[in-house]
This record gives structure tokens, sequence and C-alpha cells, in this order.
């Protein structure tokens, strides 16, 4: 596991706050949209395992979360295969996609 200096993820997260501003202006209309994720078994496996509805994903949501186990346990569980919109959940410092089959990943930069 790789150091992180202490403060550089606030660092980031004050970064890309800032760059969406420049970029979209309206930082509460940005952080208030829900995310789209076109892989239903990855809509489908957040919503059950963060008990919320798929109108609850907003991009501020995804925000938050810190660590994501998104493994597949049982059999039947849906089966992720595109990560897209993950990207959303910048702050996540853990990703357990464990049992899927990605055939993209979209989560951003590894931790440093």
């Amino acid at each position: 596991m790789a150091y992180s200096a202490p403060g550089r993820t606030a660092f980031r997260s004050l970064f890309y706050l800032w760059v969406s501003i420049l970029l979209f202006g309206d930082i509460g209309a940005l952080y208030a949209q829900v995310v789209n994720f076109p892989d239903p078994a990855l809509d489908q496996t957040l919503t059950n395992k963060l008990n919320k509805t798929p109108s609850q994903l907003t991009v501020a949501y995804m925000a938050t979360l810190t660590n994501l186990n998104l493994s597949v346990v049982h059999v039947g569980d849906p089966i992720i295969r595109d990560t897209s919109g993950l990207e959303t959940a910048f702050n996540a410092r853990f990703l357990d996609l464990s049992g899927s089959m990605i055939s993209n990943y979209s989560g951003g930069n590894p931790a440093y």
C-alpha cells in the first residue's frame, strides 16, 4: 500500500470542487444530479448494498462514500461488467468488485 501524505485527499477534493465550479458554475446543481449507471447490475448492486433508491444516488452522495463493497457474494447476485458512474465516488479508498466481470474501468486513478 502506498503512502499518502496527510491532507492530500482533502486537497484533491477541494481541487475537484474548484474545477467543477469553474466548469459548471452552479455546484449545487451539479451535486444534486442523479448519477447514471449504464450497467443495470451496478445500479441494482449499489441500490441494494447502500439501501438507497436510484434517485438518491446523487453526485453529492457518491462523493461521501469512502468504502464500496460491491462483491458478488451469492449465486444469482448481479454480475457487474461496466463501472461507468463510479468515478463520482472520488473519495472512495476501498473498492471491492470481486466476482464481477469488468470489461472497462472508469473509476479514476488508483490511490497514491
